[in-house]
């Protein structure tokens, strides 16, 4: 067999092989579109543009499609008239995307923080600065809007009769106060909502001063603790800034200390200083 006739061959069983798995696929298609034809649908309200967060929803920016039933989110909206048009969305709605009557509003509703939050959600607003000392991420520039962040809370854990001392003022601005310092990681991964404040015409003023975060209650009572510990007690609080896409979970009971920092990088032990008389 000469050369020519081979590939005249191979040719046809190439044009053969790809008009086999062409009606492979075609019929395959034809079989799942018949079964998708088949399933129940409902007509909802979609987003025919990317909707910017707060603002109105228009006529031009929605229509209505038939969507397979067991994939329409509960409280769809399913007609386009004064319950969709002109409704305010505190969220970006985005292309494509399924209009949920539960997450608009009226407009009288623009700029009402109560109005973003979800059931079993709070808002707590928490300045960044304590004491006048604000938090060094802030001094720096380093948080914005959307940011996730880690509460570091450092204090001093004195032994009962070390605390009962009255000499324990001069006992804690010694060297040896070292030996009660701890510090541990009390939040992980709380997202920052927004860096500002809400000002009384519904607008939203960026402000580094504040930190607005919506969060679980008891979230918010963690917060509201180390916030007034670092004021009444003298401990200090940190944030550590975490990378947009980092949601690890470290180690809750690590605690460093004077013995974790000896073991860890041979540091000496602090002067020897006798306990204070607790009489």
């Amino acid at each position: 067999m000469n050369r020519k006739r081979l590939g005249f061959i191979l040719i046809g069983a190439g044009v053969a092989l790809a008009f086999v798995v062409g009606a492979l696929v075609y019929v395959q298609v034809s079989e799942a579109n018949a079964v998708r034809a088949q399933l129940p649908t409902r007509r909802v309200v979609v987003a025919t543009e990317d909707i910017p967060a707060g603002s109105q929803i228009t006529a031009s920016q929605i229509q209505l499609v038939a969507v397979p039933e067991q994939v329409v989110p509960v409280d769809a909206a399913t007609t386009i008239d004064e319950n969709v048009v002109g409704k305010y969305t505190p969220s970006q709605i985005l292309r494509g995307q399924v209009i949920i009557s539960s997450l608009i509003g009226d407009a009288a509703t623009k700029g009402v923080p109560s109005y973003s939050l979800k059931p079993g959600e709070v808002l707590y607003a928490m300045e960044t600065a304590i004491q006048g000392q604000p938090v060094a991420l802030t001094a720096v520039n380093a948080l914005h809007s959307g940011d996730r962040v880690d509460f570091v809370y450092s204090s001093m854990v004195l032994p009962p009769d070390v605390a009962r001392s009255p000499d324990v003022q001069t006992l804690l601005r010694s060297p040896s106060a070292a030996q009660y310092l701890q510090t541990r990681i009390l939040l992980q991964n709380v997202r920052i909502d927004r860096l500002g404040m809400y000002k009384s015409d519904g607008t939203f003023e960026e402000n580094p001063k504040y930190m607005i975060f919506i969060v679980k209650p008891e979230q918010a009572l963690v917060m509201k603790w180390l916030k007034d510990a670092a004021i009444l007690y003298g401990s200090s609080i940190e944030l550590m800034l975490r990378a947009p896409n980092d949601t690890e979970n470290y180690d809750a009971n690590l605690t460093i200390n004077l013995g974790y920092m000896r073991e860890k990088y041979g540091l000496p032990a602090p002067p020897q200083v006798a306990p204070p008389s607790t009489r």
